[in-house]
């Protein structure tokens, strides 16, 4: 953890393996959950407000099946959330891949996958989860385009899947007012 400086806060969350892929993600939400931070799960639940993202790999979505697979991780975490009516979650979507690392297939399936994040088949009417589509933000949302669905070309920088960093300040007023939002819409 750093502040907003950028310091280092000599904390962590013990993120199993560094890993926030869904399948890093579901680990964590199946951790036994202390009532002191232990373990990566009994830190985050700390929190009113739990917010969480996986990175540009995991756009990456080569098939059907492991689309299917990243749909059951993360239903498995909303049965975590259904238990804990108490706290907030946000599920960021994952951001878009560069065109240079993903097909038009791939990242159809991506932008299917972030759709379902934020649809009621999956926040099913729940009080205490929330979606910042993030994906959507930063795709290139013309269906005539070659890059569909993939990482837009004005944040981008060479073949990199991170967004630049101009984008990410334009984001962050609009991630904040989505937080504040969930916040008042638990309320």
């Amino acid at each position: 953890m750093r502040d907003p400086a950028g310091e280092l806060l000599g904390y962590s969350y013990n993120v199993p393996q560094d890993n926030t892929d869904p399948d890093g993600l579901s680990e964590i939400f199946s951790q036994h959950l202390y009532p002191i931070p232990v373990n990566a799960l009994s830190g985050l639940m700390q929190h009113e407000v739990i917010i969480f993202k996986s990175c540009f790999p995991t756009s990456d979505i080569p098939s059907e099946e492991m689309l299917d697979e990243y749909k059951a991780y993360y239903l498995g975490m909303r049965d975590v959330f259904n238990e804990h009516l108490d706290k907030i979650f946000i599920v960021v979507t994952p951001p878009p891949l560069n065109p240079s690392e993903t097909k038009m297939e791939i990242a159809m399936r991506a932008r299917r996958f972030s759709d379902w994040l934020g649809s009621d088949e999956y926040l099913g009417g729940r009080s205490n989860v929330f979606t910042f589509d993030l994906f959507d933000l930063l795709a290139e949302g013309d269906s005539q385009s070659p890059e569909f669905n993939m990482l837009k070309a004005e944040f981008r920088e060479d073949e990199d899947s991170h967004p630049t960093r101009e984008v990410n300040q334009r984001i962050g007023p609009i991630f904040v007012e989505v937080v504040i939002k969930s916040i008042n819409g638990y309320k």
